[in-house]
């Protein structure tokens, strides 16, 4: 079965999106070289760096928003689910039973649970479908 058109475009302007987060979080781990790991560390950050830690916070969080509202509903509809009935746990469920997600419970517990000390880390690997490179940072 073909994909129609529409859920093709969409598919692809929402992979787009995330992409462009992913880069702007790549820019962001880039220009700073080591990420604060207390709150005295926060507290001391250089204006750049405090400017560069925001950048990482908003694309994270716009990457996370736009993966769960737009990407994933976008894989499902591509590939004939009709998305409209299902919750994010479902959502994820079922792109665990179609192999495009190793775990669902892992997903979302990544998502929400991640310590903000390794989410450094996590956030590099968390979305290599959108094509994100661990070798860039």
């Amino acid at each position: 079965m073909t994909t129609p058109a529409p859920e093709r475009l969409a598919l692809h302007q929402a992979l787009a999106t995330c992409r462009s987060h992913r880069d702007g979080l790549v820019d962001a781990l880039t220009d700073m070289p080591q990420p604060p790991t207390d709150a005295y560390a926060l507290e001391h950050l250089a204006r750049g760096d405090r400017r560069v830690l925001d950048q990482f916070a908003y694309r994270y969080t716009r990457l996370q928003d736009d993966m769960g509202s737009r990407l994933l509903p976008a894989i499902l509809r591509a590939l004939g689910e009709d998305v409209a009935v299902m919750s994010t746990i479902d959502r994820l469920a079922r792109l665990e039973q179609l192999g495009w997600i190793p775990s669902a419970d892992e997903w979302l517990g990544n998502l929400c649970t991640t310590p903000p000390t390794r989410s450094w880390r996590r956030v590099q690997g968390q979305y290599r479908f959108v094509g994100w490179d661990r070798n860039r940072c």
